[in-house]
């Protein structure tokens, strides 16, 4: 395995050049394919790795300090706060598939080196409208209990606040999906990321 210092260099340059080859293959919409590919890749590096199904709940700052000083709003307080104060809020992973929506009900992220959360896909719920901005990829440090349910991840940027929560049980239904299964969907992003890599 890696070494830890050796592993958050690794992580770095990963999250600096991973998105770009993956949105060369995938939408923003794809946290199973970008998933998949951060866990080949980590394998490929001889990096512990496993896919983690979780629910994610993004907010810009505002909302985040409303929720913070008030607690979680119902829907009428959550209309007042988001017409006086331009709050925000996206949550993946709350609610069942719908006939518009029929896909998978989760966000799919790695957990790699038995302490990093990597979400690959985090860039899907960048609002600039509302001042709400994350990075292309996204590696923080988890803390114990997180994996297995017993506390959220939450993980406080510039203009974001966002809040993990890891399914327990673990909601398996992502390995359905094509952008999964199919290699041939996700090999050529892998190749060039490796090759970034390892150059």
């Amino acid at each position: 395995m890696i070494e830890s210092i050796v592993l958050e260099d690794v992580l770095e340059r990963y999250a600096e050049i991973a998105r770009g080859e993956i949105l060369r293959e995938f939408g923003l919409e794809s946290c199973i394919g970008s998933t998949r590919i951060t866990l080949e890749v980590m394998k490929k590096l001889k990096v512990p790795v496993k896919p983690l199904a979780t629910k994610l709940y993004a907010m810009n700052v505002v909302m985040a300090k409303l929720i913070e000083e008030h607690g979680y709003p119902d829907s009428e307080t959550l209309d007042q706060w988001v017409e006086e104060h331009n709050a925000h809020s996206i949550g993946l992973g709350y609610g069942p598939p719908t006939p518009d929506d029929p896909g998978w009900d989760g966000h799919l992220v790695a957990f790699v080196g038995g302490r990093y959360l990597v979400d690959a896909s985090i860039d899907q719920v960048e609002r600039p409208a509302k001042d709400l901005h994350v990075p292309d990829v996204l590696v923080a440090r988890t803390e114990t209990g997180f994996v297995t349910g017993k506390r959220p991840l939450i993980v406080w940027l510039p203009s974001a606040v966002l809040r993990y929560e890891a399914m327990v049980p673990q909601d398996l239904g992502y390995k359905t999906s094509p952008n999964w299964r199919l290699r041939y969907q996700t090999q050529p992003a892998i190749d060039r990321i490796l090759q970034e890599l390892i150059r």
